[in-house]
């Protein structure tokens, strides 16, 4: 199983907000309301595609867990969230995360 980011111009240009880690880091939906006081963060929109080794043979239903492994001033952080998808049938997935280093795990019970 290989994952790479998948992606281009082909991928529409959005600006997407999410909570604070600190209040649960979940994404916002576009016609949610926002409350004065609320920590907002803007997130990073990925796209994983997720294939049979180096072939252009791609997997559905895979796990692509994608877990921050250190925060900004570049010490690890266990404290921050990992983020879960699971792929399409064209075996891609998309995750929103805030900036940072992370390590992208990916699954599948063959």
């Amino acid at each position: 199983v290989a994952a790479e980011l998948c992606g281009g111009s082909d991928l529409p240009a959005e600006i997407v907000l999410g909570q604070s880690e600190e209040d649960g880091g979940r994404v916002l939906a576009g016609d949610e309301v926002i409350s004065p006081g609320m920590t907002l963060q803007v997130l990073c929109r990925m796209c994983v595609r997720v294939t049979f080794g180096r072939s252009s043979v791609q997997i559905p239903e895979a796990e692509v867990q994608l877990a921050r492994t250190k925060d900004r001033s570049g010490s690890a952080s266990s404290s921050q969230q990992s983020r879960l998808a699971v792929t399409d049938a064209d075996g891609t997935c998309v995750l929103h995360a805030p900036s940072g280093t992370y390590t992208l795990v990916t699954s599948h019970h063959l």
